[in-house]
């Protein structure tokens, strides 16, 4: 069958038409798309007051610690505590013997029983010494009574023209003589007990010393018995300790910590450490209770991009905590005057000089602007430089960024 030529030609101009009135409404929709500017979200600036939370890591530590340390050299014999028990002071913590110390004690002890002797023969002998001489100057005494005697006797009788003058004098001598003989043994006695008493210093001295040398050993004996010297928790004990085990003199065992002394040493990222201060308030998570604080000490030193914190507690800590608990906090930070903030864009992650988009209220153009970012947080970023209140700032990263409007 064949279609008239008048129907055929009548189709193709209305088809025709159809495609030129398609044409012509894409342009008009083109025309109106590029007249009016493509509309982008964009924040400005704006002047507010830092707040934000600074994460911290740590763990609890003691800042009264004792020592555990051996007095003395000995071999374990026994050990009665182990790391987080608990011990009232002067509980005994470790045993240790040794053999050598025993002996030089009962050698000590014999040494101390000669001496003893020794002092007891020397008093015996200085007694008997001492009355010997005591009695010679008794008997000087009496032979000086016995001169002057008949020194009086021949004054008396020399008088009377019956003795001679010179049995008056040889009377006199006499008496001189038994006189001098009395200085002598009275000098003698008096030298003699000074003698004495120089031994008998001499003889306390040594006995002094063996007392006190056995006193050490003693002492030393009760060292081998390791105790706690202050009530607390054992926080450290070597590892290697063990039944058998040779121990050295001054050699540190452990340490044990006053619980009551707990606090916080935490580490805060240095980007952070300008935003603490002493006395800000911490709160300490310690095994899922939380635990007020308050900043005691901040290092001025950084390690491994960290600084150190030291916390004290301003409540009562949980009854299992212990030193060297792992612990987490958040301190609470808000600045006392207000700060140009700007909301945080995903891809500034650093403080410092950072690039963002920024649209020009007249143009309607965007270009990208240097500025200097100093605190950031999990919202918001401090603005130092390159921004006013009034910028209408692009959140999409510049890198990102293909230019169309």
């Amino acid at each position: 069958m064949q279609i008239p030529t008048d129907k055929k030609s009548q189709s193709l101009k209305i088809i025709s038409a159809l495609t030129i009135i398609i044409l012509l409404v894409s342009a008009v929709v083109s025309m109106q798309n590029t007249s009016k500017p493509l509309e982008i979200e964009t924040v400005s600036p704006s002047y507010d007051y830092l707040q934000t939370t600074v994460s911290a890591f740590g763990s609890l530590q003691p800042k009264v610690r004792h020592s555990i340390l051996a007095q003395v050299d000995g071999i374990i014999e026994n050990i009665y505590k182990r790391p987080g028990d608990k011990v009232s002071q002067g509980d005994l913590i470790i045993e240790l013997v040794n053999p050598k110390l025993n002996r030089s004690i009962e050698q000590e002890k014999l040494l101390l029983q000669g001496k003893l002797a020794e002092l007891e023969k020397m008093k015996a002998t200085q007694r008997q010494l001492l009355q010997k001489q005591e009695s010679k100057v008794l008997i000087a005494q009496y032979d000086l009574t016995i001169s002057q005697s008949k020194l009086e006797a021949q004054n008396k009788l020399a008088a009377l023209s019956i003795v001679s003058s010179l049995d008056l004098q040889q009377a006199e001598l006499n008496q001189q003589k038994a006189k001098l003989f009395l200085e002598q043994e009275k000098y003698a006695l008096d030298a003699l007990k000074a003698m004495q008493k120089a031994e008998m210093n001499a003889y306390e001295f040594e006995l002094q010393r063996a007392t006190k040398q056995l006193e050490l050993l003693e002492r030393d004996k009760e060292n081998l018995k390791i105790r706690a010297g202050q009530k607390g928790v054992i926080v450290k004990l070597n590892t290697n300790l063990e039944a058998g085990l040779n121990i050295q003199e001054d050699t540190m065992i452990g340490q044990i910590a006053d619980p009551a002394s707990l606090f916080a040493l935490l580490r805060v990222q240095a980007s952070q450490a300008s935003l603490l201060e002493l006395n800000q308030s911490v709160d300490i998570k310690i095994k899922g209770q939380h635990v007020s604080g308050l900043i005691e000490r901040i290092s001025p030193n950084v390690e491994n991009s960290t600084v150190e914190v030291e916390v004290k507690f301003t409540q009562v800590l949980p009854s299992h905590s212990i030193s060297n608990m792992s612990v987490t906090a958040n301190i609470h930070y808000k600045s006392k005057d207000k700060n140009l903030l700007l909301v945080k864009p995903k891809h500034i992650n650093y403080a410092g000089t950072n690039t963002v988009l920024v649209k020009n209220e007249i143009s309607q153009r965007v270009k990208p602007q240097q500025i200097t970012v100093g605190w950031i947080g999990e919202q918001h970023i401090q603005i130092l430089e390159g921004l006013a209140v009034n910028d209408e700032v692009v959140l999409t990263d510049p890198r990102e960024w293909d230019g169309s409007l």
